[in-house]
């Protein structure tokens, strides 16, 4: 039997598709790092204390962050002072800036209580970045427009003048929150797109308030963009310097019978939305985000009376609420579909399963790679009960992507190609590495440890030139998130 500290082997890079000459590449990773305040031997039995401690586990997620050296870091469960005193500065020495949202109840608590609350964080490269030892180490850089901060808790003050008790009870004590940043690309031709990143209630027995918490993201997502647009596409700064990436009219959407596409600049806008969603693929979560409808006899909604307050919440657009349908219009995809290297996302000693997600609106963005995740077999022939682990740093695992933005928008797929998914993998997967030689030179390595993953020789994020209605619970759930 294998020792129970060998490290896993490999993770496979999978190449998806090839980069367009217009487009612009970029990677990005979500990943929930399990907050020490969660991380306690109580949930976690199995997991060496050493392992288990934050200064080991904090260093493991570092390093593995550096070494992904992504172009825009999503971050779940981080607490606020280790964003303010070791995230931030740490990962602006390798050219990063951060913004942060902590989840709500850190409003009611003093400033020393408040620095241990957990949250969301995105990260993205300032700056171009060249190393003449090394010329496909070139990274796209970003300059940050605006900011979304969403807090669920909070956001049910929007919904209606009246608001149902129930909604009162099981939504607003919920202190879940979401965080986005609208993005421009730097050079000769910047275009804008935004990042949103969340953390979506944890408990199988309030799968109603993770698909409210998603109408609620969705929605005001879409009027934040909306009112950002209207504010910002006419100024002097702006006129004739930014685009965005499709400055153009939207064709229908299929998935919307009888409704033509809005318009609005919200709908043109790329969006990324990904974090820990905490719903299983065959959730209402999932089906919402990935169909932009969801009947309002969805099993999910637990008939808590949800289904007849949606005409009267404030904060939907007319078009949202249809008949028995409320809908959002960002068209997603996602990565990761089946078949695509990642079955679980979240492995602990009684529950295994995809929980965590990149959500992409499909004609704006392509896949163009992810990350495959740590081989099934590891677990079994090292006896791993569970994560976190000696080479584990949450139980959580990251999700990396390489995205494309495209210069022109893309027919909109029809739910049956969704359902199959966008980007079918290639028989081209390869493990590739960039590493540093002792004299400072690069060379091609054929496989590539987790801790030291590069998506290929090519540069990532330049512009180139030549270039049903499921249970959300999903049965057992993480033993940890009864504290969550």
């Amino acid at each position: 039997m294998t020792d129970v500290h060998t490290a896993p082997s490999p993770r496979n890079w999978r190449h998806l598709e090839k980069p367009s000459a217009d487009g612009y590449a970029f990677t990005l990773i979500s990943y929930n790092v399990l907050s020490p305040n969660y991380a306690t031997p109580t949930q976690y039995p199995y997991c060496p204390t050493y392992a288990m401690d934050w200064e080991y586990r904090r260093r493991s997620i570092l390093d593995e962050l550096r070494n992904y050296n992504a172009s825009i870091i999503c971050l779940q469960e981080l607490d606020t002072n280790q964003f303010d005193d070791v995230f931030k500065p740490q990962l602006a020495q390798a050219d990063y800036d951060g913004v942060f949202i902590a989840k709500s109840r850190s409003r009611t608590m003093d400033a020393s209580d408040c620095k241990k609350v957990d949250g969301c964080a995105i990260f993205w490269k300032r700056d171009s970045m060249h190393d003449s030892a090394n010329p496909v180490s070139s990274f796209c850089s970003f300059e940050k427009i605006c900011e979304f901060q969403h807090e669920f808790m909070l956001s049910c003050s929007n919904v209606s003048e009246t608001p149902a008790p129930l909604l009162l009870n099981r939504v607003m004590t919920r202190d879940n929150v979401a965080l986005g940043v609208v993005f421009e690309t730097k050079g000769s031709n910047p275009r804008q797109f935004c990042v949103t990143t969340g953390h979506i209630h944890w408990d199988p027995e309030h799968s109603d308030v993770k698909v409210i918490q998603s109408i609620m993201w969705t929605a005001e997502l879409w009027a934040y963009l909306d009112a950002f647009f209207a504010q910002n596409l006419g100024s002097k700064e702006n006129r004739g310097t930014t685009r965005l990436a499709h400055d153009i009219s939207s064709p229908s959407n299929p998935l919307v019978t009888g409704k033509p596409m809005d318009n609005s600049p919200a709908a043109r806008m790329p969006v990324i939305m990904c974090g820990d969603f905490n719903s299983l693929p065959n959730s209402g979560v999932v089906e919402f985000l990935l169909n932009g409808r969801l009947n309002k006899k969805h099993a999910e909604f637990l008939d808590y009376g949800f289904k007849y307050m949606f005409e009267d919440w404030k904060m939907l657009e007319k078009w949202a609420v249809d008949g028995d349908v409320v809908r959002h219009r960002f068209q997603f995809d996602r990565a990761h579909h089946e078949g695509q290297g990642v079955t679980f996302t979240n492995y602990t000693y009684d529950f295994k399963g995809m929980i965590d997600y990149v959500f992409f609106t499909r004609k704006h963005l392509r896949l163009l790679g992810s990350l495959d995740q740590v081989p099934e077999s590891w677990f079994a022939e090292n006896r791993v009960m569970g994560c976190p682990h000696v080479h584990m740093a949450s139980d959580h695992f990251p999700l990396l992507v390489e995205l494309e933005l495209l210069a022109e928008t893309t027919d909109t797929a029809t739910p049956e190609e969704l359902k199959k998914g966008s980007s079918a993998p290639n028989s081209n997967n390869k493990q590739v590495a960039n590493k540093r030689s002792a004299n400072g030179t690069s060379e091609s390595a054929s496989a590539t440890p987790a801790s030291s993953f590069s998506p290929g020789p090519k540069a990532i994020g330049q512009r180139n030139a030549n270039n049903n209605n499921g249970s959300g619970g999903g049965g057992k759930q993480m033993r940890y998130n009864e504290k969550k």
